[in-house]
């Protein structure tokens, strides 16, 4: 599979190509994420804007047959982000950025909550059961939120924070 996505150049190294592009962002793209169903694809961009749009995958080749924008989400004030939908929760999308905040959205409901941290983010990653998730900040720290209180958008809670110390 992995080598079939590849052209072969001259040097039996592989060459990614093009199968398939999705128009419509007029801002440079700093992260894209499908989500576990494969039924959405989100992209932050430089504007501060996540955009997410339906996709339709043809069953036969498994490539983008389709996509058709969905809904664009609270911009983030400034600064790169980072996104990443739920593993568990086809719905759930977290986004980071560096202006602090990091932003919960259920697109389907428009649920959505912020907070706001002490330092800049920088990236998300969900733990594969999908009850929390890590942030990194700029200052090498990670700190895990919980979304077990209570099973809400809106009792999201920082459980435990890591710092790297170098020697």
């Amino acid at each position: 599979l992995f080598r079939s996505a590849f052209a072969m150049n001259d040097r039996d190294q592989p060459e990614p190509r093009v199968i398939r592009s999705v128009e419509g962002i007029q801002s440079p793209v700093l992260s894209v994420s499908w989500n576990c169903s494969c039924t959405r694809l989100a992209a932050a961009v430089e504007n501060g804007a996540i955009r997410i749009w339906n996709v339709k995958v043809d069953v036969s080749t498994q490539l983008i047959d389709q996509a058709i924008r969905f809904l664009e989400l609270d911009k983030h004030e400034a600064g790169k982000m980072h996104i990443a939908w739920s593993p568990t929760h086809a719905d759930i999308l977290v986004s980071v950025s560096e202006d602090k905040t990091i932003r919960l959205y259920d697109v389907i409901s428009g649920e959505s909550n912020h907070l706001t941290t002490a330092d800049a983010n920088s990236l998300v990653v969900w733990k594969p059961d999908g009850l929390s998730f890590l942030v990194g900040d700029i200052r090498g720290k990670l700190t895990r939120f919980d979304l077990r209180e209570g099973n809400s958008l809106q009792n999201i809670t920082s459980t435990a924070s890591y710092q790297h110390n170098s020697p």
